[in-house]
């Protein structure tokens, strides 16, 4: 390799970090007074979090620091550890390794006061999708893409048509609130929530039994196969950056913020379907550009 090449080459390491310093640099961390060394790479594994933007090295010299010069996280260790650990774990993950498992209560000693302090480091940091990932499953094989999940992004899809469902995995913290911002060409889109038990026999969210949905097209709500209007002073046409946001599994439904469905004014007579409230998972139908970006799950 000549000296041409070398230089190139160093320039492209440099490169794939955020700021000026290389990826495979060693970070030594004071956290709430335990000292642990991690590669930069780990720390900034996860793109729009706080903590890939900290440490991508554009902010060295503003970072807290002990008298010692160490970047300093005022964080219990018991608290932020693990999410290191977590971050190691999917670096060295692979395709043919057992499953990777989120951290539960247990990992701290059964304290659910401390699980819970725990979630709260992990959502300040915008680590939530990392550590407690969502994916979308499809019903059909039609062709279809997705983007990669991102913490500040969300996910995107593209699809002619399909069925979609929201998945947890790796952790039992169920999905209660959901977003979907429409992109370019959407079309027959339905936007609600299923029961796990329905699922491989959908031909629509809200067609069948056990499951509830906007009809963005008829612009009103199905619910097993019943269909109710919707206000008729109220839009749902969709244009490019519309927020559709589920709320409750299936209680609200809002558009761009504004209220346009409440369970309270139209309850479920059927036990069977009232699961929705309690099973449910969120499911959407259509084609088109859509992007998933917000997922709550519950604590």
């Amino acid at each position: 390799m000549n000296k041409i090449e070398s230089a190139i080459e160093g320039l492209q390491i440099k490169s794939n970090g955020e700021g000026d310093h290389i990826p495979s640099d060693v970070l030594s961390l004071n956290v709430g007074g335990t000292l642990v060394s991690v590669l930069r790479k780990t720390i900034t594994a996860v793109p729009g979090s706080m903590l890939a933007t900290r440490f991508s090295g554009r902010w060295d010299d503003n970072i807290e620091k002990d008298s010692n010069g160490i970047f300093f996280i005022d964080q219990p260790f018991e608290l932020f550890g693990p999410i290191i650990d977590y971050l190691r774990k999917k670096r060295c993950h692979t395709a043919f390794a057992p499953p990777l498992k989120s951290p539960e209560a247990k990992n701290f000693g059964g304290d659910y006061d401390k699980y819970l302090d725990f979630l709260r480091v992990v959502e300040y940091y915008g680590m939530t999708q990392a550590l407690f990932p969502v994916r979308v499953e499809a019903l059909f094989d039609y062709e279809w893409s997705q983007s990669e999940p991102d913490e500040s992004a969300g996910i995107s899809i593209t699809t002619e048509w399909n069925i979609f469902k929201l998945v947890i995995d790796g952790h039992s913290r169920k999905i209660i609130s959901f977003e979907i911002t429409s992109g370019k060409v959407v079309k027959n889109m339905q936007i609600g929530w299923v029961t796990p038990h329905v699922w491989c026999n959908l031909n629509g969210v809200g067609e069948t039994v056990q499951t509830i949905g906007i009809d963005c097209d008829k612009k009103g709500l199905i619910q097993a196969g019943h269909f109710t209007p919707i206000a008729k002073d109220f839009t749902m046409d969709l244009p490019v950056g519309t927020v559709i946001r589920c709320d409750n599994r299936g209680a609200q439904w809002y558009i761009d913020g504004k209220l346009i469905f409440s369970a309270e004014k139209f309850p479920m007579e059927s036990e069977l379907d009232k699961r929705i409230f309690h099973d449910g998972i969120p499911a959407f139908c259509g084609g088109g550009d859509w992007h998933v970006s917000l997922i709550e799950l519950e604590y």
